[in-house]
């Protein structure tokens, strides 16, 4: 599924804050912090938005994604983009191995194949944090407001191969501009915003942003009936 993880995949939430201090800790050492903190959490809210998608024929490509994920396996949202070149907005559900999406003609599930899966997305080898950590050039840019959390803003360079399993791309040493938010007092991952191409189809203006929230809530996701 190219571009779901996401990914991953939002408009970006609160505004500027202030700058990074001889106080704040190393971008190195939140990193570490939030690869702990995120990486155990069993469950969470997420929206993705897509700007500027390359064009795609063929599968399910997504500029816009808000739903829920239970680690490791469920997944439900409310979906837009194409699905075989057709502009869509639908809805998915994935249960374990099984990816389902509501035909949105005939109102009725059907199973389909994707190329990602929410298993990668927190594998501690191929997952969200595991580009986090691979990110290069980090600096603390500061702070800002981020769903109502105050976060640490880390910019940097992200290579594409990081990204692959999740978000559908051909990895490759392709590098785009990372900017990653994480909250100042749990350590949470709030925001991972990614700008340029990180495929070779894709336009210079091309930006992917997910907003995670609603960590640690009680979800359940069950399959639906297939038409």
């Amino acid at each position: 599924m190219r571009g779901l993880f996401f990914l991953l995949v939002v408009a970006a939430l609160g505004g500027c804050g202030g700058s990074s201090t001889s106080t704040d800790p190393s971008p190195e050492s939140i990193v570490e912090r939030t690869t702990t903190e995120t990486g155990a959490q069993k469950s969470f809210h997420f929206k993705l938005e897509v700007e500027n998608p390359a064009p795609s024929s063929s599968g399910l490509s997504l500029t816009f994604a808000d739903g829920d994920i239970v680690v490791p396996d469920r997944l439900q949202a409310k979906v837009a983009g194409t699905f075989n070149g057709i502009p869509i907005t639908t809805q998915i559900v994935f249960a374990g191995p099984m990816q389902y999406l509501l035909n949105p003609l005939s109102k009725d599930w059907q199973s389909f194949s994707t190329d990602t899966s929410p298993i990668a997305f927190f594998s501690p080898a191929k997952g969200v944090l595991a580009a986090v950590k691979g990110a290069t050039d980090l600096e603390l840019a500061g702070t800002r407001t981020v769903g109502g959390v105050e976060s640490y803003r880390l910019v940097g360079k992200l290579k594409a191969r990081y990204v692959s399993d999740f978000l559908g791309n051909e990895p490759s040493e392709r590098e785009a501009d990372a900017e990653i938010d994480v909250g100042k007092d749990d350590g949470l991952v709030r925001e991972l915003t990614l700008s340029g191409p990180i495929a070779a189809d894709e336009p210079d203006n091309a930006k992917r942003t997910l907003t995670l929230s609603r960590f640690n809530e009680q979800v359940t996701i069950e399959a639906p009936a297939a038409g």
